[in-house]
């Protein structure tokens, strides 16, 4: 069973097991988060739990921009998946930050998202591809030389 006790102590440890269980709305901002969120913690005093988040929503609480609580927890966001089928498609085209500001995409949000979905960033990604892919050519039959000169251009 659990109890507001249980409940608060879960967010302000941010403990992920309780993730899916409730959402905590914020009385002072009007706002409902996961128990995972990274916003600043708010007093005990102002917050209402909820078992779901249209509970939430129905009075009168919005969801939070920091933890999108209305997303799915660890999908790979539409813009993301754009950029990771491009980059699939064609491993020797280099996705530059210019690039992404073209497409209004914040360069550091993607960078971010690499960084804590794939432990590098999205540059950093993008080598680790062309690298494995021209690798995986040489070891079909391809030449180096030609393998480097196409990786040379694109780095």
């Amino acid at each position: 069973m659990l109890t507001t006790e249980i409940m608060y102590q879960a967010l302000v440890d941010k403990n992920s097991s309780f993730e899916g269980l409730f959402f905590v709305a914020v009385k002072t901002t009007g706002i409902f988060c996961r128990p995972t969120c990274t916003a600043r913690k708010p007093h005990k005093e102002n917050v209402e739990f909820f078992d779901n988040s249209h509970d939430a929503i129905t009075h009168g609480y919005r969801p939070c921009k920091v933890c999108k609580p209305l997303e799915l927890m660890g999908a790979t966001p539409d813009f993301i998946q754009n950029l990771l089928n491009k980059i699939e498609n064609n491993p020797f085209e280099k996705i530059t930050n210019y690039d992404l500001v073209k497409q209004n995409i914040e360069p550091n949000k993607v960078r971010r998202w690499f960084k804590t979905n794939h432990g590098v960033t999205f540059s950093g990604f993008q080598r680790m591809l062309r690298l494995n892919t021209a690798y995986q050519q040489i070891k079909n039959g391809n030449t180096v030389q030609r393998r480097l000169s196409i990786m040379v251009t694109t780095l």
